[in-house]
């Protein structure tokens, strides 16, 4: 029994020391797995720092090159300032011959020379029959036609240039155009002898001037009146567009000394230019009163015989118009 024994411990004791070692081994065997996966970390580590190294070294090497790209630009930029600094240089000498012939070429004046040109700089040449301010010797009759002229386009933009009842009406289309164009003479008239009132407050003319002044810018704000009525009786809407276009030109060839041939040529032939120069006759010495005067006359004439055709013309239907039927009332 005691033998027995004693071999059940040993072997038990055995058995624990295997079951012991085998522990230790199969922790060794883990610390050997980890070592070698740190070896391997450790070798992609040395790799990546291997193409790092790689990257810099290839950076440093275009670092060098971009280095000695510019210094050879700088090399350049330096002989480029040298080459200004030289240009500079013969251009202030240049600078200075130039000063000094200037100085000689100016020339001297005695004292009573010098007291003679400063006396003709004091009182500069003078033009006689013209004026420094707005409302100069030409310049009152172009705005006073033009103050007109734009009157007479304004009646007609509030008023009818052709009755609306010309086609029932019984009166002659004469009558009718004359009807027509009273109200629109009567403003005319009236502008007229208002741009008058202000021209004189503002010029202060003598009494023979303004009286004769006064009565052509009546005729020409009815002559105007007129010939607004026609364009607008012939033409219709387009006939305003016409009438703005006249005074536009007006003003263009009035106060432009330099526009073309052609375009002088035409204003010759507007209403305005009769207008125009009948008024500069009568404040100045200029003639042509008389031409201007009956340039309106005729201007307003053919402008009534235009409107009484207008108005004829309105007043004519076709046959398939008067028989169609009326449209339904809504």
């Amino acid at each position: 029994m005691k033998d027995s024994a004693t071999a059940a411990g040993y072997t038990a004791g055995y058995a624990s020391g295997v079951q012991q070692g085998l522990g230790q081994a199969a922790a060794g065997i883990d610390q050997l797995t980890a070592g070698a996966s740190a070896l391997q970390t450790g070798l992609g580590t040395i790799a990546d720092g291997q193409d790092t190294a790689s990257t810099g070294a290839t950076g440093l090497a275009s670092g060098a090159s971009q280095l000695a790209t510019g210094a050879t630009q700088l090399a350049a930029g330096a002989t480029t300032l040298a080459d200004g600094v030289s240009q500079l240089s013969t251009g202030t000498a240049s600078l200075a011959d130039g000063l000094d012939q200037a100085s000689t070429s100016l020339p001297s004046y005695t004292d009573q020379q010098a007291s003679d040109l400063a006396s003709v700089v004091a009182n500069p040449v003078q033009a006689e029959g013209t004026s420094s301010t707005l409302f100069g010797a030409s310049a009152i009759p172009l705005l006073a036609m033009l103050a007109l002229w734009f009157g007479g386009l304004a009646s007609f933009i509030a008023l009818q240039a052709v009755p609306r009842h010309a086609l029932s009406s019984r009166r002659s289309s004469a009558l009718l155009a004359v009807r027509a164009l009273a109200p629109a003479a009567a403003i005319g008239a009236l502008q007229g002898l208002l741009v008058a009132v202000i021209v004189q407050l503002a010029a202060g003319y003598d009494a023979g001037a303004w009286w004769s002044f006064a009565g052509l810018a009546v005729v020409a704000g009815i002559a105007f009146a007129a010939v607004n009525q026609a364009l607008v009786a012939v033409f219709g809407g387009a006939g305003r567009w016409i009438s703005a276009l006249v005074g536009v030109l007006a003003v263009a060839t009035g106060i432009v000394s330099t526009v073309p041939g052609v375009l002088s040529s035409i204003a010759g032939l507007m209403p305005t230019t009769p207008a125009y120069n009948a008024m500069l006759a009568a404040l100045t010495a200029a003639g042509g009163l008389g031409a201007g005067l009956a340039g309106m006359i005729v201007w307003a004439g053919l402008a009534l015989v235009a409107t009484i055709v207008a108005v004829a013309r309105r007043r004519t239907a076709k046959a398939s118009a008067l028989l169609a039927p009326a449209p339904a009332l809504a």
